[in-house]
């Protein structure tokens, strides 16, 4: 089994697919009940688009001994597709923030089928998603439990509501930023004078793939000195890294930003936010923002294979590493089209 497993890995990593299926499935003909294999088998349906086997297989993420997915226990039983009219289900979150934002939008989908749905916010998005619709009882850290009939975790969701490639729920827009917020921040920013872009280079350093997914912020040099672009850093968590890397080029919006409702009230007022994979890159597609999110050789499986656009949010478009490592030409590619874009001055595109 650890043969196969382990080829299975390699062979994956290298982004030989097929061959990594195959190894897979041999590992779990010998380990029919081994939840690793069976979820990087997953991964691999659903970065192929074939979400029909990839949910199930995904599915037995929740049986590993991993805290990233964060599965709890709870006397009231799991849901599995049950009957949900009168009942009240608790959903809450796994893995990242961009994921929560990411499968937040099929919560409205379980009130459709009567249920009462009860949901775990994270602080950072509290004040984000408190009123989001399809939320009956919003939770924050340390809030006592409602009474609930079922429990599930927001990742299982799509395969419980049979979700394929052409049945996403692809709201042009289903998070929204306070008015008084988007106000507020217009004000700060003042006049929109020249193309305005939001910049973000760098992930949680704690996060497994940050060193492929990251981007040295010097390369964005570029598209902060695109003619007719206004650059503002909506990085936080990197302490003066804009101010010491570009100068007075990039406003550093960082200090103002105290949770996830200033960020989506700020991206309101920019005309494209350009973000490696993080989850102010699901923030600006849920809000329906123009957004290019810059991504790794071996991309993450929801950005699937070879496209340069998103069935998950409308608003993004997807530049790829041709090659390992190579930023350096993801960002020649998006710098000669925000070039382009810019030309037309604010509110283009």
């Amino acid at each position: 089994f650890e043969a196969h497993n382990n080829l299975g890995n390699v062979l994956m990593e290298q982004d030989q697919l097929e061959a990594a299926a195959a190894s897979y499935a041999t590992a779990i003909g010998l380990k029919p009940d081994d939840p690793g294999a069976h979820k990087n088998l997953g991964i691999i349906s659903l970065l192929q688009g074939d979400f029909e086997t990839g949910w199930p297989e995904y599915s037995w993420r929740r049986l590993e001994d991993d805290p990233v997915f964060k599965v709890r226990n709870y006397k009231p039983p799991f849901w599995d597709g049950e009957d949900l009219t009168g009942k009240t289900i608790f959903v809450y979150p796994e893995q990242g923030l961009g994921d929560i934002i990411q499968f937040v939008r099929y919560l409205p989908m379980l009130r459709q089928r009567g249920g009462r749905v009860a949901f775990d916010i994270p602080l950072p998005m509290a004040r984000l998603m408190w009123d989001l619709d399809g939320i009956d009882v919003s939770l924050k850290d340390g809030d006592t439990l409602p009474p609930f009939d079922y429990h599930i975790p927001l990742l299982e969701l799509p395969k419980l509501l049979g979700t394929t490639l052409d049945t996403i729920p692809a709201a042009k827009a289903y998070l929204h930023a306070d008015k008084n917020l988007v106000e507020a921040w217009g004000e700060r920013l003042g006049p929109k004078e020249e193309f305005r872009i939001g910049l973000v280079w760098g992930g949680s350093p704690d996060h497994l793939k940050d060193r492929d997914r990251s981007i040295e912020p010097e390369l964005f040099r570029p598209l902060v000195e695109t003619p007719g672009v206004s650059a503002l850093s909506l990085m936080v968590g990197r302490d003066g890294e804009a101010g010491r890397v570009f100068g007075d080029v990039v406003t550093d919006l960082a200090p103002d930003l105290g949770d996830f409702a200033d960020t989506a009230a700020a991206i309101a007022n920019m005309d494209l936010v350009i973000s490696v994979d993080t989850a102010v890159a699901h923030l600006a597609g849920a809000l329906g923002t123009m957004v290019w999110t810059l991504l790794p050789f071996n991309s993450d499986w929801r950005w699937m294979l070879g496209r340069d656009d998103s069935p998950w949010y409308p608003s993004m478009r997807l530049f790829r590493q041709e090659k390992r490592e190579d930023w350096e030409g993801v960002i020649e590619r998006v710098a000669a089209e925000l070039a382009d874009l810019a030309k037309d001055g604010p509110n283009a595109g």
